[in-house]
């Protein structure tokens, strides 16, 4: 009971850090069209950083504690959401100053429908074994 608990709160855990990767790149991309002055591109790309150690974290523990099933279909996750937590925003073009100009920014596009298909198997295939906590 204990551990299959344990595992549950595990696969919990990195699917919220996984969702999270996945919904900050969502708003990102709403963001850039907008060519809003209230996107700090630097911000932005810091904030999609600092959301990899939680993943990593959630991961580890997925990978330590989780079922053969949960650690195989973590991976899959894993793997999509590292390449989403590493996009970034940049310069395309500054000028004479070296000042940055907003509209000159572009974000490194990220398979964002990989990821969220990763997460939606993820469910479907745990399900079963989550549910059978007694």
């Amino acid at each position: 009971m204990a551990q299959a608990q344990r595992r549950l709160e595990a696969y919990a855990e990195f699917l919220v850090a996984a969702s999270e990767v996945l919904e900050t790149y969502r708003e990102l991309l709403a963001a850039m069209p907008a060519r809003s002055d209230q996107l700090d591109p630097y911000k932005a790309n810091s904030q999609m950083a600092d959301l990899a150690a939680p993943l990593h974290r959630a991961f580890a523990v997925v990978a330590l504690t989780g079922s053969d099933l949960g650690r195989r279909e973590g991976k899959r996750v894993y793997d999509a959401a590292r390449v989403v937590a590493a996009s970034r925003i940049v310069v395309v073009h500054q000028d004479d100053s070296h000042q940055d100009h907003y509209e000159d920014y572009d974000i490194i596009r990220a398979d964002e429908k990989a990821l969220e298909a990763a997460i939606d198997a993820y469910k479907a295939a745990l399900v079963p074994e989550t549910t059978a906590l007694p």
